[in-house]
C-alpha cells in the first residue's frame, strides 16, 4: 500500500474588525458543486478579492466556500497559459531563507524513511530549487518535472517510479485536485510516499480578503483545501496517512521565529 504525508501551511490568524465587518450573504438560487469533496448546494459564503501580483492588481475574481468541506475555489480564467509565461514566482532564487525551509522539509522527509539512494520527483518543481538543494545534500537520485518550465517540461520522467513524489503549492492551481492526487499515485513505486503542501482555506477569511491575498494568488490559485478535505481525497484515492503538519515554522537551537 502506498503511503504519504500531508504538508499544509500554517493558517493565517486575524484579529477582525467587528464594527467594519458584514456578513455575505448566500442568495438561495446559487447551486455550486465542490470538485474537491462532491457536495452540490448553496455555498458556506461566497466574496471576491483582487489579484496580488502586480499587472493584474486591479482585476477582481469571484470566490465560494463549500459548506461541507470548507475548501475555497476561485473564479476560473480563459488565459492562464499566458499567466504563466512570466510567472513571478520563477524569479525565485536559492537564498537563506528559503535554504531554511527547504532544510525543514528534508528534515521532516527523512523522519518517514528517505534515504539517500531513494528515488525523488518533484513535481511542479518551478524552476528546480528544490532539486538543487537536494543534489547539494547528497540526494541526486531526485528528477523534476513543471510543464511551465522549458528545463523541466520533459515529460520523460513521468514514465518512471518514484520512491518519494514531492509537490510544492501545485494542487491549488489544478482544475481538478481530484484528477491531480491520482497522477501523482501513478508516479510512486509500492510503498512509495507523496508529500503534498499546500495553503490551508481554514485560516482565510472573505470577511476581510485584502488580509489574504497573497494566500489567495489569485487567479493561479483555483481550490484553496483544507487539511481535512486533502486528506479524504488521498484517503479515498487508497493511500495512507502518515503525518500532518499545519505549521510550516520551527523553533530550534540554531534558528528562531515569530510565530
Amino acid at each position: 500500500t502506498n503511503t504519504y504525508y500531508t504538508e499544509v501551511n500554517s493558517p493565517i490568524t486575524l484579529i477582525k474588525d467587528n464594527e467594519n465587518s458584514k456578513s455575505i450573504k448566500v442568495p438561495d438560487a446559487i447551486n455550486l458543486k465542490c470538485i474537491v469533496c462532491g457536495n452540490q448546494g448553496q455555498p458556506k459564503e461566497i466574496g471576491s478579492a483582487r489579484s496580488n501580483v502586480r499587472r493584474i492588481r486591479n482585476q477582481i475574481f469571484s470566490l465560494w466556500r463549500c459548506a461541507r468541506c470548507e475548501s475555497l475555489h476561485c473564479e476560473t480564467v480563459s488565459n492562464y497559459a499566458e499567466l504563466y509565461q512570466d510567472y513571478p514566482i520563477r524569479k525565485q532564487r536559492l537564498d537563506y531563507f528559503l535554504n531554511i525551509w527547504y532544510d525543514v522539509i528534508l528534515k521532516r522527509l527523512i523522519s518517514v524513511g528517505l534515504r539517500t539512494e531513494n528515488t525523488i520527483l518533484d513535481y511542479g518543481c518551478g524552476t528546480g530549487l528544490f532539486l538543487e538543494f537536494l543534489n547539494r545534500k547528497g540526494y541526486t537520485n531526485s528528477n523534476g518535472y513543471d510543464p511551465h518550465v522549458k528545463d523541466f517540461n520533459s515529460t520523460d520522467v513521468l514514465t518512471k517510479r518514484y520512491d518519494f513524489v514531492v509537490s510544492f503549492d501545485v494542487v491549488e492551481h489544478d482544475l481538478d485536485p481530484k484528477a491531480f492526487v491520482k497522477r501523482l499515485i501513478e508516479l510512486l513505486n509500492p510503498n512509495g510516499q507523496l508529500c503534498i503542501e499546500t495553503p490551508n482555506a481554514e485560516g482565510i477569511e472573505l470577511l476581510n480578503v485584502e488580509d489574504h491575498i497573497h494566500a489567495l494568488h489569485l487567479p493561479y490559485h483555483v481550490h484553496l483545501i483544507t487539511p481535512s478535505a486533502l486528506k479524504n481525497l488521498c484517503l479515498s484515492a487508497g493511500l495512507q496517512t502518515r503525518v500532518i503538519y499545519k505549521k510550516w515554522r520551527h523553533i530550534s537551537k540554531k534558528h528562531k521565529y515569530n510565530t
